[in-house]
């Protein structure tokens, strides 16, 4: 299907989908990127006849160029219509993407219906507790983006180790910046009376400590 043919497919059976979304919308839906072209569940909330009228008079609805922005969703208030927006989504999925598309919205519904009758963490260590019962290390998913996070530092490790080497002109020399100690780290150092101990003598005394157990 191409691009022309999705949005006029969408216009023409709005009703059938229960809404009737902006230009900019569309637009979004046919790349199907939500993280970076700002797509909500609130614009694709139902609409009565009404509403739609209404947004015809207030949006050039015929203009899909990009200079037609985005509109900022209107804020969900009841979870009747958090509930519509995904079945808008489920109906959309059905007659124009590939199955595993199908299977997100499809698992987002009952989900949704879970989340209605639980007890939501109020704090970010319940919340982090919550994720961790239901979400473990050994989860297929977790191992998956674990793998494609490392795999991404490995090729960033390996594009930094070809870089050219920086030449040591001696310019430079003595001139480097020490690293500042943090307030928390520098509280815990020890006291010679008023003074707190150097990190470079207390790691000497370190050092010279385990020659001599050697």
């Amino acid at each position: 299907m191409t691009p022309q043919q999705f949005l006029d497919f969408v216009q023409i059976h709005w009703r059938k989908f229960g809404f009737f979304p902006h230009p900019a919308v569309l637009r979004a839906l046919f790349g199907w990127d939500f993280g970076t072209r700002g797509l909500s569940l609130a614009h694709f909330t139902r609409v009565t006849e009404q509403e739609r009228r209404a947004k015809v008079r207030k949006f050039d609805m015929s203009n899909f160029s990009k200079k037609n922005k985005l509109p900022t969703p209107t804020s969900i208030a009841t979870f009747s219509a958090l509930v519509g927006a995904v079945e808008v989504l489920c109906n959309l999925a059905r007659q124009l993407y590939q199955p595993m598309v199908q299977e997100a919205f499809a698992a987002a519904a009952p989900f949704l219906g879970e989340l209605q009758v639980s007890d939501l963490p109020t704090s970010e260590s319940a919340l982090a507790a919550s994720i961790q019962n239901h979400f473990p290390a050994s989860h297929e998913s977790f191992v998956r983006v674990y793998r494609l996070i490392l795999r991404q530092d490995v090729a960033n490790a390996l594009r930094a180790s070809k870089l050219p080497a920086i030449r040591d002109d001696g310019s430079t020399r003595g001139k480097q910046r020490s690293a500042r100690i943090p307030l928390a780290v520098r509280k815990a150092l020890p006291k010679q009376g008023e003074k707190q101990v150097c990190l470079r003598f207390l790691s000497a005394q370190v050092a010279g400590a385990r020659m001599a157990s050697a």
